[in-house]
């Protein structure tokens, strides 16, 4: 949907997305919301179970194995 409304191609998309933040879009995206997860888990107190359906997580669990892969720790221990 991105590369119709900016009318480019999916390689150029890429390519614009890396020459500006140094990785691709999903990459990106996914950063980004493994980012606000560590602000929603240390600042708040919001349960995981809550910070994953913020993030549009369906399942807590997917959040949890999302943000170990990305951190290296569970979410929990955030907390």
């Amino acid at each position: 949907r991105l590369c119709d409304y900016l009318d480019v191609s999916q390689p150029t998309l890429y390519r614009m997305f890396a020459t500006q933040t140094g990785m691709g879009p999903l990459a990106y995206v996914h950063r980004a919301r493994m980012d606000r997860a560590r602000v929603l888990l240390t600042g708040d107190a919001r349960s995981v179970k809550e910070v994953a359906h913020t993030l549009g997580y369906e399942h807590a669990n997917d959040f949890s194995r999302a943000y170990k892969r990305f951190f290296g720790m569970n979410p929990s221990v955030t907390l």
